[in-house]
């Protein structure tokens, strides 16, 4: 039987300048494994506090599941995988799937969404508050009492918000979604690419499907280490794998000289850096010539110039934002050589309550950008920096960190961070509260 969860870095490079797919009868192994060889991370370096990853009371059948009972029933279920043969039979045909099969994918999606559009009601859901006053906001009506049913429809409904501007109002309009993008078949096959067992819930990842997406890649000089760069294009590699569920992909920004990088691409191959749908893509826009590693790291700068203001500020007062968007950031290290009115220190902080800031004035939810850093290397400056933001009481909410994953492992109370959990973690953290909370201090 394969083992999914094995796999020695030095398979990685290798496999950037072959084909995509494996020889026939053979099984790729997965990008990440914490004796994986040639490793540039060490744990002795990272020495961030390890505590129990928050969780709501288990005595209200209504709250989420914590990190912690998720990871639990992933190991579970692993268990029972290892003494089953390992069957991955072809997705079924989208023709196969009803409203009903797509109706299991909603939960996570509901909460998800309730929180993004509708922040001070899912802060009322949190605190599992009873009050009269709380329900009228959220449900209207005149009910003299609120019973633990009608508490529990926040999880199983989607109640858009009254006073900001709602990407999602209907159950109907998010099955039609999934059905549009064959989530489910989509889904199937993730799991195969990813050689994650049949019984591992990845039902998650179709909360992608509500977000426009934009991957922003550090290519400053310090990128070019060898080590960093089998790190960074698995990265790439597993998070084009995952968004593979969405019909039109992700859009992709170099931190410098995007532009020059961009027009050498596509008059070489045709490739556009606005709809990236496959891993061949990834591959040859990483082969490029064109594609080079140089300079400091302007991070804020460029981040505002090359995704915030093109994707969001420029479409805000014209309502022109038709999904909620996605950031994520991989870097290497901290911000260098900023330029006024950002600088080295808070230029991150600054782009994300600026940006927050305007979405409000524009009528939108302040959680409709999100941002997902992801740490390339071991870098302690620049991992303390970026948790830093990820802690940050006023910006947190709309922040998630993701370093390498012999890092996760200590975060997580040096517990088994098994790759099924990590890989939810990487795409979903500010996306999904269960993964976002997953690593953070308990505050």
């Amino acid at each position: 039987m394969a083992q999914p969860f094995t796999t020695a870095n030095n398979f990685i490079m290798s496999e950037f300048n072959r084909p995509q797919g494996p020889p026939p009868g053979a099984v790729p192994p997965p990008a990440y494994a914490p004796d994986a060889e040639g490793s540039s991370t060490s744990t002795a370096q990272y020495q961030r506090p390890a505590v129990p990853p928050p969780g709501h009371p288990t005595s209200n059948p209504f709250t989420p599941a914590s990190a912690e009972q998720e990871k639990q029933a992933l190991k579970e279920k692993y268990k029972q995988e290892q003494s089953q043969p390992q069957l991955f039979d072809a997705p079924p045909q989208t023709s196969q799937y009803t409203d009903h099969d797509y109706e299991t994918l909603l939960p996570s999606i509901i909460k998800s969404l309730n929180r993004l559009q509708n922040p001070e009601l899912w802060l009322e859901y949190l605190k599992s508050t009873r009050k009269k006053s709380s329900f009228k906001k959220m449900f209207g009506g005149s009910k003299s009492s609120y019973t633990d049913q009608d508490f529990a429809q926040i999880a199983s409904t989607l109640i858009p918000s009254r006073k900001t501007h709602n990407f999602y109002t209907s159950r109907d309009q998010l099955i039609r979604i999934l059905r549009e993008n064959n989530a489910l078949a989509k889904l199937h096959q993730i799991k195969q690419n990813l050689q994650i067992p049949p019984a591992f819930p990845m039902d998650e990842l179709a909360q992608l499907l509500f977000f426009d997406i934009v991957l922003f890649v550090d290519n400053s000089g310090s990128m070019a280490n060898v080590k960093r760069q089998t790190e960074f294009k698995t990265l790439m590699l597993d998070i084009m794998k995952t968004i593979s569920i969405k019909n039109e992909g992700f859009a992709l920004r170099f931190m410098n000289k995007n532009d020059q990088l961009q027009q050498g691409v596509y008059q070489d191959t045709g490739i556009s850096f606005d709809n990236i749908q496959s891993e061949d893509t990834v591959r040859a826009i990483l082969n490029s010539p064109h594609v080079g590693y140089f300079g400091v790291t302007p991070l804020a700068t460029k981040l505002y110039e090359n995704v915030i203001k093109p994707f969001v500020l420029q479409r805000v007062p014209a309502k022109r934002l038709a999904k909620p968007v996605l950031v994520v950031v991989l870097t290497d290290g901290m911000p260098y050589g900023e330029q006024p009115p950002f600088t080295d220190k808070d230029g991150i902080a600054k782009i994300v309550k600026q940006t927050r800031q305007e979405l409000v004035k524009g009528g939108y939810a302040p959680g409709s950008v999100l941002y997902q850093f992801a740490q390339v290397g071991d870098d302690r400056q620049a991992a303390d920096y970026l948790n830093d933001l990820d802690d940050d009481k006023d910006i947190g909410d709309l922040i998630d960190v993701t370093n390498v994953f012999e890092k996760e492992k200590v975060q997580l109370n040096n517990d088994v961070a098994d790759r099924v959990f990590y890989l939810k973690k990487l795409i979903l953290g500010p996306i999904d509260e269960l993964f976002d909370k997953a690593d953070e201090q308990k505050k």
